[in-house]
């Protein structure tokens, strides 16, 4: 085969082109402060590639306390990779980052997915020495209806204790823009979005949505972690929501907190800026639990 000299010069710039990316994606990697360790999976079944988990292992530091990171969407979408600046805030303070998948609507219950987050949190109290984290400093943190199931995991026995776990595993609960607290609630001024994924995964009968409801699994004399409830301004539904669950929380003597912050993306894509709010909250809010 041969090959004009225009199409010779075309294969050079090509291959420089592709030499020049790749070093530039290891030079980032250089500069990040985490090893990431991906799709690591947390239960036997192998072929389930929804209950696997990706790890974000700080560079510098040992016996690092852990964040648990458990995505939204409305229990019928969401994916582990949608972790925006979190890896690098987390790491770069010496956590250990871990974001997980679960099983997603339609097609199962939400208890299902509660189960699938016990056993990954089981997972990871088990193996985070190996990833030079400290089992006993766990938070366990959740968006959306993420935050629901974190709650629920951290507030009701069955889920862990199905897994060979005890919710004293979990030091602390963070929710940003949880919804699905107060599930009656919520379903009477939330959008059709909401409604449509309470359907999908807990169904319309009323007994179900109490049940279903955080709030309702807080009982007096009950053991919980400390909560700390993050949600946006401009948001009445998700306030009304947080609030619900912080009065709850505060009847049965449980710290707690809701805080309001300007914007979504002062929760969520400007965590750990300078001057962020949420940041020297979360900071404080963490540093209490261990």
């Amino acid at each position: 085969m041969t090959f004009s000299l225009h199409t010779f010069f075309f294969i050079i710039v090509g291959l420089i082109v592709c030499l020049f990316s790749e070093a530039s994606a290891q030079k980032k990697e250089e500069f990040k402060s985490y090893y990431r360790i991906a799709d690591l999976p947390y239960t036997d079944n192998k072929q389930q590639r929804l209950n696997m988990l990706d790890i974000y292992m700080p560079k510098k530091g040992s016996n690092s306390p852990v964040v648990i990171w458990v995505h939204g969407g409305n229990w019928t979408s969401g994916d582990k990779r949608d972790v925006d600046n979190m890896p690098e805030f987390f790491t770069g303070l010496g956590y250990l980052f871990v974001s997980l998948n679960y099983r997603l609507a339609p097609g199962l219950i939400y208890e299902d997915q509660a189960y699938d987050i016990a056993h990954a949190i089981v997972w990871i109290y088990n193996n985070a020495i190996h990833f030079s984290g400290d089992k006993s400093k766990i938070i366990l943190m959740g968006s959306d209806t993420g935050a629901q199931l974190t709650s629920a995991v951290a507030l009701r026995d069955q889920y862990l204790e199905e897994k060979k776990g005890n919710r004293k595993m979990i030091r602390g609960v963070v929710s940003l823009e949880g919804v699905g607290f107060d599930i009656p609630g919520v379903l009477s001024s939330e959008s059709n979005r909401f409604r449509d994924g309470c359907y999908a995964v807990i169904g319309n009968a009323p007994g179900r949505w109490e049940e279903a409801s955080p709030v309702n699994m807080i009982t007096e004399g009950i053991w919980a972690p400390p909560f700390l409830l993050a949600y946006a301004s401009g948001k009445p539904v998700q306030e009304s929501d947080a609030r619900a669950m912080v009065n709850r929380l505060t009847n049965a003597i449980i710290k707690s907190r809701a805080q309001e912050y300007p914007s979504r993306s002062s929760i969520t894509r400007e965590l750990g800026k300078d001057g962020n709010k949420l940041t020297s909250d979360l900071l404080v809010f963490m540093s209490a639990c261990f």
